[in-house]
Formats: C-alpha cells, sequence, structure tokens
C-alpha cells in the first residue's frame, strides 16, 4: 500500500523531445514477506525526460537525486 501525489511540470522542444522536473510526496505502510515497514524518506524530486520515435515509440529516463534515490529508463510504444 502506498498513496503517492505526485506533479510533473515539463514542456516539449522540437515536436518530440519533453523534459521535465518531478516531484513526489508519498507514504503508508509497506507491506512486504510478512512483514510492515516505512520508507526512510517521503519525498522524491528529480528530472526526467520523453523522447519521441518513429512508428509510435518513445524513449524515457528518470533521475531522483533527492529523497528515495532511483534512476528509471523505459522503452513505450502507442498504439
Amino acid at each position: 500500500v502506498d498513496l503517492p501525489l505526485t506533479t510533473v511540470v515539463g514542456w516539449t522542444l522540437f515536436e518530440r523531445f519533453t523534459p521535465y522536473a518531478v516531484g513526489r510526496l508519498f507514504g503508508g505502510p509497506v507491506f512486504w514477506r510478512n512483514q510492515t515497514g516505512t520508507d526512510l524518506y517521503h519525498y522524491q524530486v528529480g528530472a526526467g525526460f520523453v523522447v519521441g520515435l518513429p512508428f509510435g515509440f518513445d524513449l524515457s529516463a528518470e533521475l531522483v537525486p533527492l529523497g528515495e534515490q532511483r534512476v528509471t529508463a523505459g522503452l513505450g510504444y502507442s498504439f
């Protein structure tokens, strides 16, 4: 169980590239293998981008260095 509240602000450049800033607040207990805990931090602040590729694909990446840290990347397809 997690209760996230996310705000993303970005802009599209050159009709394909969308950089953005992201901020998240979250809370709630964390359940894993019959254990209950919580996150060390209850926020994330970072930035990312989405690049539109040909044939309905897009590439995304996000770096969150503040709070609960993470790095993500993905490939998406719109149909």
